[in-house]
């Protein structure tokens, strides 16, 4: 009997762990739950971040040795994925990079919003390499999946549902997103003038 009663307790808890949705993960509009997880979360700032690699030994996704191979990121969305993202670059080397926002490029699965450089905007052995995902345009997405290219426009790193070539594979990068120092001190001059801070510092539950 207490055999029959331990296995009936058993699928009901199996039954229930299957109709019981997953918690969704939302961030101003953005929803991640398909990809959340140890490289992509909101931090204690309330960023949405993707550690290319993270600090206090925290690999990210290519480790402190290898991110300067990243010359990009795509995000990829679902085609219901409406308005502008801005991919930002939160790095040792360069503070914080904000881009104008990215369209969404329509491809057979859905949309990507794509931020690239003609050079890596990493620096091997620097302490913290990341990309922040901002909706300041009140986009209304939900991304499946996401990838960092490389030079050639390639895959170096990825996670979720993406295509299985790079949309932007052997193409010619272009430039978007380098600015001089001068600008970039502004840039950072005036956010913390404002109380703004974006260096990750610890993820925080959502």
């Amino acid at each position: 009997m207490k055999k029959l009663v331990a296995l009936l307790l058993v699928a009901v808890m199996t039954i229930a762990a299957a109709v019981i949705p997953a918690a969704a993960a939302n961030y101003d509009g953005i929803d991640y739950s398909a990809v959340k997880g140890a490289n992509l979360y909101v931090n204690s700032y309330d960023n949405l971040t993707l550690c290319v690699q993270g600090e206090a030994g925290d690999p990210g996704l290519l480790g402190a040795d290898h991110v300067a191979d990243a010359y990009g990121l795509i995000v990829f969305c679902t085609p219901e994925s409406t308005g502008n993202l801005h991919l930002a670059i939160n790095a040792e080397n360069n503070g914080w990079n904000s881009d104008v926002a990215s369209e969404p490029v329509a491809f057979d699965g859905g949309v990507y919003y794509a931020r690239v450089e003609t050079a890596s905007p990493f620096v091997n052995g620097e302490s913290y390499s990341q990309y922040c995902i901002c909706n300041w345009s009140g986009a209304n997405v939900v991304i499946t999946g996401y990838a960092l290219v490389g030079k050639d426009g390639n895959y170096v790193a990825k996670d979720g549902t993406v295509p299985a070539t790079s949309p932007l594979a052997g193409a010619s990068l272009p430039k978007t997103g380098v600015v001089s120092a001068a600008v970039l001190y502004a840039i950072g001059s005036a956010l913390v003038g404002a109380g703004v801070v974006v260096t990750k510092k610890s993820r925080k539950e959502d």
